[in-house]
């Protein structure tokens, strides 16, 4: 019982009124690689992820699941494009790690052999699925230093990277 009225308080404080993900993504031309980090809450991420099937995750917990992570990866891929003119890029899952207030976790992730991010798009969806005023905020940094700060809402168009 004590175990149960623990989940609602800490439920009850952590839930939040403000739907926001926060991602950064830095070209490193050297190493012809974008570092993608991601930013998400901790209960909404469970909760979409729940609601796709995927339940008992405990993401950043000690009863975390062995699948966890693999169902992230499989849903930031499928909710944050990157493509080039040509085709889309596959994000590769590098790790993760649950912020310094504990209510959110990172997520980093990469893309290699990227060499020219002139042209390349970006559409960011996260969790505009659960929530229609939810807003992610994307800053690019490319080799160059040029930094861009994108603006997702729901049914926003994706954005094209231009290095002049």
């Amino acid at each position: 019982m004590s175990l149960l009225l623990y989940y609602f308080f800490v439920s009850s404080f952590l839930a939040h009124d403000i739907h926001i993900s926060k991602c950064t993504i830095k070209h490193k031309a050297d190493e012809k690689v974008l570092q993608v980090s991601v930013h998400i809450f901790l209960d909404d991420l469970e909760t979409t992820l729940s609601d796709s099937g995927y339940t008992d995750l405990g993401i950043c917990s000690e009863r975390e699941s062995e699948e966890a992570e693999s169902h992230i990866a499989a849903y930031i891929n499928e909710m944050l494009l990157i493509h080039n003119s040509i085709e889309p890029y596959e994000l590769s899952w590098v790790g993760k790690e649950v912020s310094e207030d504990l209510v959110a976790v990172w997520c980093y992730l990469e893309i290699e052999n990227v060499s020219d991010t002139d042209g390349l798009l970006i559409d960011n969806n996260i969790l505009q699925e659960l929530y229609d005023d939810q807003k992610n905020i994307v800053t690019f940094t490319s080799s160059q230093g040029k930094k861009d700060f994108l603006y997702f809402a729901k049914g926003d168009e994706a954005v094209v990277v231009d290095n002049d």
